[in-house]
């Protein structure tokens, strides 16, 4: 069975992969990946860590998975990603020789005083939401502008003052602004909140907290004090899906992270799924994804 390892703080990461990365704060830190020497970094097993992580790959050779989301690099292609807390990951190098060219920052949320739980969270920035696709595929005029931001903040870290922690935090904002306008491009963000969507928000929010632990829409309504009947329509009014559908895809995509990261058995993962026996969870998982776990695992 494989390791999940879990990052609850920075330095246990930076230690973990030995990066060699100085860390000014303990809630923040940004790396240049012409900096790293790669060879003695420590290729990690698939892991969770309990803060956010923004990472723009410039140029890399790798295969990278963020839950049941696959994204192959290649050279003089960018992508932006955006990671909440406790989506699983992992990273399989390629053979070129080219150097990586990119940055990655690290951050805990009380560092710009993000509130994850809000019901508005969400809707502020899409890109965290774990059901979501966290890589952005970014066009040459948006490239430069990115970099330079990063830049930015890569400098203010470097050459620390009294004001570097602020000045960086309002860089990042920047960043999470600019990558919720990149990010509209690729998924449609609803305009203004009415009750119906922050009741989505909430819900939304709640899933990612509670797919494990809640499986039916009556523990998720009464957590939000309303009836099963009253939260389905609302869910299904803003997203053309019912509110059992977006529980259960929750658990399917944390099946597809499971079985493409580790090598868990289908046993092992349906009883991480809370699931009564593997016949279930098989059945479970080929009637919403047209295949069985084995099948998918191998494709």
């Amino acid at each position: 069975m494989t390791n999940i390892l879990q990052f609850s703080e920075i330095s246990d990461y930076l230690q973990r992969t030995n990066l060699q990365i100085e860390s000014k704060f303990s809630d923040f830190v940004i790396y240049d990946w012409a900096d790293v020497n790669w060879a003695t970094c420590v290729e990690d097993l698939p892991y969770r860590s309990h803060y956010f992580e923004v990472v723009f790959e410039m140029d890399s050779d790798c295969k990278y998975s963020v839950d049941q989301f696959d994204f192959t690099s290649s050279p003089n292609k960018s992508n932006l990603f955006f990671i909440s807390p406790y989506r699983l990951q992992s990273c399989q190098s390629g053979t070129s020789s080219v150097p990586y060219k990119g940055f990655t920052i690290l951050f805990k949320p009380e560092f710009i005083h993000l509130n994850p739980s809000n019901e508005r969270f969400l809707q502020d920035f899409p890109f965290f939401n774990s059901l979501n696709t966290p890589g952005i595929a970014l066009e040459p005029q948006m490239v430069k502008e990115i970099a330079e931001l990063f830049r930015k903040i890569k400098h203010e870290y470097d050459h620390y003052t009294i004001f570097s922690r602020e000045i960086i935090k309002n860089y990042l904002n920047i960043l999470l602004l600019k990558g919720k306008a990149y990010y509209r491009n690729h998924l449609p963000i609803p305009n203004g909140v009415g009750r119906e969507q922050e009741i989505y928000n909430q819900f939304m929010s709640l899933v990612q907290q509670h797919y494990l632990d809640f499986d039916s829409v009556g523990s998720y309504a009464e957590h939000m004090h309303m009836s099963s009947k009253h939260l389905s329509e609302t869910i299904k009014n803003i997203s053309g899906q019912s509110a059992l559908q977006v529980i259960h895809n929750a658990r399917l995509h944390h099946a597809k992270s499971l079985l493409r990261q580790t090598n868990m058995t289908v046993s092992q993962i349906a009883y991480e799924l809370h699931f009564d026996n593997p016949d279930y969870f098989s059945v479970f998982f080929k009637r919403l994804a047209g295949e069985s776990p084995l099948a998918f695992r191998n494709s």
